[in-house]
């Protein structure tokens, strides 16, 4: 008898923002038949994963759907008639990710860039007028 795989919850989740950001990517990825993809230095990184079922991306896009600000119209069933949603998602203190879900034949796909918060004030450009 085979077990059933666990899904993604919101712990798993997290786990993979706060590896992204731990290990300086610039974005992840989460497509179906495909184990999460991390982009580190320009160069796509494949995580030690399963490959992600179907029923994983729904679980990862209900997920922001639950914590982001989306309209209510939009999140009842994710990608329903759209072919492509932006959106962010803030972990307070850690970083802001830019959301993209888009259809694609497999299903949906769920693409995040990385934006990190300025530690260093001088990182910040001033403009003179």
């Amino acid at each position: 008898m085979c077990t059933p795989l666990r899904r993604i919850d919101a712990a798993s989740l997290l786990r993979f923002l706060r590896f992204g950001l731990d290990e300086g990517a610039t974005g992840i990825g989460f497509r179906v038949g495909n184990p999460p993809r991390f982009t580190v230095d320009a160069e796509a990184k494949t995580l030690r994963f399963r490959q992600l079922a179907r029923e994983d991306i729904d679980a990862i896009v209900r997920l922001f759907f639950e914590q982001a600000r989306v309209p209510e119209r939009l999140s009842a069933e994710p990608g329903d008639g759209a072919q492509e949603l932006y959106f962010y998602y803030e972990l307070p203190g850690e970083g802001l990710f830019e959301v993209d879900v888009s259809r694609e034949a497999s299903g949906l796909a769920v693409s995040l860039e990385i934006i990190r918060p300025l530690t260093d004030p001088s990182e910040i450009a001033l403009l003179e007028t």
